[in-house]
């Protein structure tokens, strides 16, 4: 099977944005003219087998369609070897274990955390929990920032009043607020609270699940008092939450900075997240193309143009194309002058490339 390109898939949410999204498309070959204008779809999933939480078990919101027509889910289901390694299907069977998004902020999100595994299966009957991570792919306004945790430990009682005032700005006090820019990437633990701000524009990896539990509702087009979060009792849903400082250096640990990417592969996340997933920040020029060996990923290119080789194929792709790479289309070359994301599932071994000829690289694997 050959590499994909996938066109936009964008499940309506509850909060505003996609004119990012829409603009990294335009234009983008096989993607740009299915991306919606709509300023209620902030999110893309990309290479999605996941449907949006509490929708009809027949549904497909949120399920990429592959060109041919299939869904992604079930054309994996029906050739998995096909799509993932022999090591991954014996793992996690046929699922690929990740979920990539591009997510536009038109407004502030509401501060919220999501499952860990643990409680994922004690009380969702669900393997995967939804620990997530950001790439910062743009920015609007003049003030970027996400919140990331709280400042201080905070008692059961403390996170209930909040649940219960809806004071936004006292919940936001007690969180670290973190400057961001174009580049970035953070590690968000699954349990850690958080929000992002109006104008950020990101590439998310997150475990294959829509579960989420907002600590901040009133304001975000959610009207009722939200005790029924992912079926539990708001008592039960607020034990997501983790209460702990985040500190100093967890933030030094999960906030990976931008950096210069001269030419070749840079790992963005910290091994903290390689239970989860990986991302690479890939960068070819003409004078030094890249291979990588064969594995299940998703490729998004968020600068320039090029082409994605294989022994028997050639797509071209520019910014704004997000490509699914399967197994079986064997070791894909990179070419072009290019920057592009590399978002791989949990099971994935350390990138094996091929960069000639020599050139500048950042933290090469």
């Amino acid at each position: 099977m050959e590499p994909v390109l996938l066109a936009a898939n964008q499940p309506p949410q509850f909060y505003l944005g996609g004119a990012q999204i829409a603009q990294f498309r335009d234009g983008a070959p096989g993607t740009g003219a299915s991306a919606s204008a709509s300023n209620r779809s902030p999110e893309d999933w990309v290479a999605s087998t996941v449907t949006k939480f509490g929708i009809p078990a027949d549904a497909e919101d949120g399920l990429t369609r592959l060109p041919d027509g299939r869904l992604l889910r079930q054309a994996i289901m029906d050739e998995p070897e096909l799509f993932l390694a022999p090591d991954h299907l014996e793992e996690l069977g046929a699922n690929p274990g990740l979920l990539v998004k591009l997510l536009d902020a038109g407004e502030r999100l509401p501060v919220h955390c999501h499952p860990d595994r643990s409680f994922a299966r004690t009380h969702l009957a669900c393997s995967f929990g939804k620990t997530e991570a950001w790439i910062i792919v743009g920015t609007l306004g003049a003030d970027p920032h996400v919140y990331l945790g709280f400042d201080h430990d905070v008692e059961p009682a403390e996170l209930e009043n909040w649940f219960v005032a809806q004071d936004g700005a006292q919940i936001l006090g007690a969180m670290n607020r973190l400057p961001v820019q174009t580049g970035d990437a953070i590690f968000v633990p699954a349990g850690t609270p958080h929000a992002i701000s109006a104008g950020v524009f990101i590439v998310e990896l997150q475990e294959p699940t829509d579960f989420s539990v907002m600590l901040e509702w009133k304001d975000f087009g959610m009207p009722d008092r939200r005790d029924e979060q992912l079926g539990l009792s708001g008592e039960q849903s607020l034990q997501c939450f983790d209460r702990d400082c985040l500190t100093a250096a967890d933030i030094s640990t999960y906030h990976r900075k931008a950096r210069a990417n001269l030419g070749g592969v840079a790992t963005l996340f910290p091994a903290d997240a390689d239970p989860f997933f990986q991302a690479h920040d890939v960068v070819v020029t003409p004078a030094a193309s890249l291979t990588v060996e064969s594995s299940y990923w998703v490729l998004i290119v968020v600068e320039g143009a090029g082409s994605v080789v294989t022994a028997t194929s050639e797509l071209p792709v520019e910014r704004g194309s997000t490509v699914l790479i399967p197994y079986s289309a064997g070791p894909v070359e990179l070419r072009g002058a290019m920057r592009v994301i590399r978002c791989l599932p949990p099971t994935a071994s350390p990138a094996v490339v091929h960069v000639l000829p020599d050139v500048a690289v950042v933290d090469v694997l």
